[in-house]
């Protein structure tokens, strides 16, 4: 039945009311009765679409587009205001397809004046979040979390002299900001080409300048070379690299590798920390516990044009050996790493 029908129904039974009961009636307005029943059927309506809304939720916050005119994307929240109260500082990341919004993206960090909490927001340009949350922290550790797939915050301690991400496979850094908080600690975040179907985020290596350590603190198997380079291994993880303080960039630079296992006479593979020249760096590398013996007979080899100046082996407490090898020329010069018993034939990558 038609809205207009059942008006002209309800006009024609409540004029028939107040024709056969006008002295009991003489108060009633036929047309303040309709004007009622609508906002009685306007709550109802109201009320259920909250309820939709309420299931909706349930469901997950890709729903929300279903709710709301001003959601683009169906991941996309509304503007919210930050959980904590303290200083922020704005991250911009650039744009992402994968992220849907047609606009760029920033990683917003609040600390807590007073918990020290720290909260980590994703959002479009516009203000609208894609993703919060909030987490604890610890003196002298790094806190981090992952607001995406492939998009990564953290807060490392001041006395970090530099910082390096480590992530659970191979990426590509496509944007990177930093920037020091009010309490002399740096906020950071990343975004990389990882797919979401990937892992990402394992931790954070930072150093003091003269020590490595985890994003929990702990120390690692560290050694300073060429003045400046914190060069470091963890024997459980088999992650290796180095980190390097650059003056004017909060985060410095550095790389992580991957240690495999030599067994089966596996390539070695090592990192590179280019020189300021750009025309040379040192090729680093960790291997497994060897004999004195054959750590004095490791050879780093090159392509033809270039030259090996030096090679250095490091051994830090026997559960394993870097070695650091001084390269006149570029990264991909590196053709591979032999010492007696194992053969490696290799390129750099």
């Amino acid at each position: 039945m038609t809205p207009d029908l059942t008006e002209k129904r309800l006009r024609e039974q409540l004029h028939a009311a107040v024709e056969g009961q006008s002295g009991s009636y003489v108060e009633v307005d036929p047309l303040t009765a309709l004007d009622t029943g609508r906002r009685v059927l306007r709550r109802r309506r109201i009320t259920a679409v909250a309820g939709t809304a309420a299931a909706a939720l349930v469901v997950g916050v890709g729903a929300w587009s279903v709710l709301s005119d001003r959601a683009d994307d169906e991941r996309t929240l509304p503007a919210v205001t930050s959980t904590v109260t303290g200083e922020s500082v704005t991250l911009q990341l650039g744009t992402d397809a994968d992220l849907g919004p047609a606009e760029p993206i920033s990683a917003v960090v609040t600390v807590d004046e007073t918990s020290g909490k720290v909260e980590f927001r994703l959002q479009t340009e516009t203000g609208s979040v894609l993703e919060s949350t909030t987490v604890g922290t610890v003196a002298g550790q790094a806190t981090w979390t992952g607001l995406a797939p492939h998009v990564m915050a953290a807060v490392v301690p001041a006395e970090a002299a530099a910082f390096v991400p480590v992530w659970a496979g191979a990426v590509s850094e496509q944007e990177a900001a930093t920037e020091v908080l009010p309490d002399g600690r740096v906020a950071a975040a990343w975004r990389t080409d990882v797919p979401t179907t990937g892992t990402q985020f394992a931790g954070i290596v930072w150093t003091d300048g003269s020590t490595a350590f985890t994003a929990a603190g702990q120390p690692l198997l560290s050694r300073v070379v060429d003045d400046d380079i914190v060069i470091f291994a963890n024997p459980e993880s088999g992650a290796f690299g180095y980190v390097r303080p650059r003056d004017g960039l909060a985060q410095g630079d550095g790389e992580v590798g991957q240690a495999r296992e030599q067994a089966s006479g596996a390539p070695i593979v090592g990192v590179w920390a280019p020189d300021d020249s750009g025309d040379g760096g040192a090729y680093i590398a960790y291997l497994p516990p060897i004999t004195e013996e054959a750590a004095n007979r490791i050879t780093v080899e090159a392509t033809s044009e270039v030259r090996v100046r030096d090679v250095t082996t490091y051994f830090p407490d026997g559960s394993g050996r870097m070695t650091v090898a001084h390269i006149d020329g570029p990264a991909d010069s590196v053709v591979g790493l032999t010492f007696p018993g194992v053969e490696n034939n290799t390129r750099f990558g």
